[in-house]
């Protein structure tokens, strides 16, 4: 906690992400993730508005066209979007590390060890967003029976997916660090001393990437924001994307309204309305989000 106060970039980044979940969070709870609604308002002459309000116009991010208030989807979002970015970060760097730990002591083997990174080179050239759609989109886009699977399976199933993606890059960065501290003297001497290959990844070679692991992490984070939005300007939104089938049927829309489907959602209404607040204002939310995360990790880092 000592360290924490007197870090402040440490300290206000905890509160952002901290602050934000928690009030999406109650949004959920106590209010069954209600979006309020402005459809129109009379000016002081009397004369009829009608929707999308500007932010402080009538609520403080302003309304999209229909009059849903931009800040309750925000907040409904908030959560799906920083515990689903940090889940899928977190998968993808736990299996990355055990196999850049494994190619990095296969590295003695070099045609086999060459033959696995050149496999998993392959995901370097493919558009990793092009990937997960092709892939996914019979679990998310909803039939005209409606979605077969609960929103939780397809959560877990999409993250996952996307951790298996995006595995491949921090894996070789991995291996190939890993590669260079285990030629390192340190290293050698330990094992002419006795030590197994495994006991020196552990006790001198870990210690060592635990900064680049970090950095990977964070690359890998923001990795995953892009992939999610990218995803939501196909309308492939994160949890499913709901279809009204039938005559009079409008546009696709999230589940669960992350701030990545909220931009995919809302770029076609920018195309025909100067609404720009309905992409700005989620793609702030994810500077800040990226802001944050890059502050607690270059603050940690000094820590360690």
């Amino acid at each position: 906690m000592k360290q924490l106060l007197r870090k402040p970039l440490l300290l206000l980044s905890f509160l952002f992400l901290g602050g934000t979940l928690t009030a999406s969070f109650i949004h959920s709870v106590f209010f069954d993730s209600h979006i309020p609604r402005t459809p129109f308002v009379t000016d002081d002459t009397g004369t009829l508005q009608g929707p999308p309000f500007a932010p402080f116009d009538h609520s403080i991010l302003g309304t999209d066209s229909s009059g849903n208030h931009l800040l309750f989807y925000m907040l409904q979002g908030a959560k799906y979007t920083m515990l689903g970015t940090l889940a899928i970060t977190i998968i993808c760097m736990i299996i990355a590390f055990g196999l850049g730990a494994w190619m990095g002591q296969l590295k003695r083997y070099r045609r086999v060890h060459k033959a696995i990174e050149q496999i998993l080179m392959i995901f370097y050239f493919v558009p990793a967003a092009l990937i997960i759609y092709q892939a996914l989109f019979p679990l998310l886009w909803e039939s005209p029976d409606g979605f077969a699977t609960s929103l939780l399976y397809r959560l877990i199933v999409e993250s996952i997916f996307i951790s298996l993606v995006l595995v491949p890059a921090p894996a070789i960065l991995i291996a190939n660090e890993a590669s260079v501290i285990n030629q390192r003297e340190f290293a050698v001497a330990a094992r002419l001393m006795g030590a197994s290959s495994w006991q020196v990844f552990w006790k001198h070679i870990f210690p060592s990437l635990r900064v680049s692991l970090f950095t990977l992490g964070f690359a890998t984070a923001i990795q995953v924001i892009l992939i999610m939005t990218h995803l939501g300007i196909f309308n492939l939104f994160y949890g499913g994307t709901e279809i009204e089938y039938g005559m009079g049927g409008g546009p696709p829309t999230p589940v669960v309204y992350d701030w990545g489907s909220l931009v995919g959602m809302y770029q076609y209404t920018l195309q025909l309305s100067s609404a720009y607040w309905l992409v700005l204002i989620p793609l702030i939310g994810m500077s800040l989000f990226i802001l944050a995360l890059s502050c607690m990790i270059k603050e940690t880092k000094k820590i360690m």
